[in-house]
């Protein structure tokens, strides 16, 4: 174990996500959107690329219990080269569909951009807080539409429960019968899912001590907030199970073997065999939660310059 990656698990557990994870929901809501309002959206004012606020508009959403939402306005961060690539990546980041995207999340964009010399689309999807996980997945097949009319190639990345809304879109895609191509490649670092059988709640919850960064009660507290009780979500989409993943393209997952979320590894493989999708799944022995989304440590290099390679090569 490198000295790096004994500093980063120290850093990560003072960061306080387990604590914060394992909160009572309101306790846990109330810390969440105290850090939230550090997190706006914003542009950066650099000249390394070319930025712009792509913005998507919302009617007829879910919302909440509480307070209808019936349109919205979201954004949408495009990172572009200056020179326009033939390719680009719609990156979409985790923060288990509560948390807004730090600062340094749109500077893990901006060096994906540089790695791979396609331009990335970074979305600020509806957050489960104030929306269900349907209007989530809609906003992000807006984008992705958008993206499929400036971009032949268009490739999809996500971590956490950003892995999991990916899988969500390609399955929305085949639900509504979208006339929109599948991305050419999808790459899920560590995608989330509340467990969908006793057993996958029985090994999340033996993984919770090795975990660094998530509390396997997490898993439980996010389940009623992505319907908010609305009957219409289907179950698919809070669970995974029962999605259509037919026409996925080739399919790259990483787990640590040392996170509450490698417990969904299983489910994800056999659902994506059984759709006929070509996948390759890694599981990092004692690695943590999206170890390879950095290289603050020389254990998740080799990985992470993969998956950079599978979005930069043809």
């Amino acid at each position: 174990m490198s000295i790096q990656f004994i500093i980063t698990k120290l850093l990560v557990r003072l960061s306080g996500s387990k604590r914060i994870t394992g909160l009572p929901r309101d306790k846990m809501l109330k810390q969440i959107r105290r850090r939230n309002k550090l997190n706006r959206f914003f542009v950066p004012g650099d000249r390394k690329f070319v930025y712009s606020d792509k913005t998507v508009h919302l009617e007829d959403m879910d919302g909440t219990a509480d307070e209808r939402r019936p349109s919205a306005d979201f954004h949408c961060l495009s990172i572009s080269h200056r020179d326009k690539p033939k390719r680009a990546v719609l990156c979409v980041y985790g923060g288990g569909l509560l948390l807004a995207p730090p600062r340094m999340f749109i500077g893990f964009a901006k060096k994906m951009a540089a790695n791979t010399g396609a331009d990335v689309w970074f979305p600020y999807y509806p957050l489960c807080d104030e929306y269900t996980i349907r209007d989530s997945v809609r906003m992000l097949y807006e984008v992705y539409a958008s993206m499929r009319r400036e971009y032949d190639d268009v490739r999809w990345y996500g971590y956490s429960s950003g892995g999991a809304l990916l899988l969500l879109l390609g399955s929305y895609l085949n639900e509504i019968k979208s006339p929109l191509p599948m991305p050419q490649r999808l790459v899920l670092i560590s995608p989330g899912g509340i467990p969908s059988t006793e057993e996958e709640w029985e090994k999340m919850q033996s993984l919770n001590g090795k975990d660094i960064m998530l509390s396997a009660q997490y898993m439980k507290t996010i389940q009623p907030l992505l319907s908010h009780g609305n009957a219409t979500v289907p179950r698919w989409m809070q669970s995974c199970e029962g999605a259509d993943f037919s026409n996925l393209p080739e399919t790259w997952i990483y787990y640590g073997t040392a996170e509450v979320l490698s417990a969904k590894a299983a489910a994800y493989d056999k659902m994506l065999t059984s759709a006929g999708v070509r996948h390759h799944l890694k599981m990092a022995p004692g690695m943590p939660h999206c170890y390879c989304t950095t290289v603050f440590f020389p254990e998740a290099k080799a990985d992470y310059e993969e998956t950079m390679r599978i979005l930069r090569e043809d």
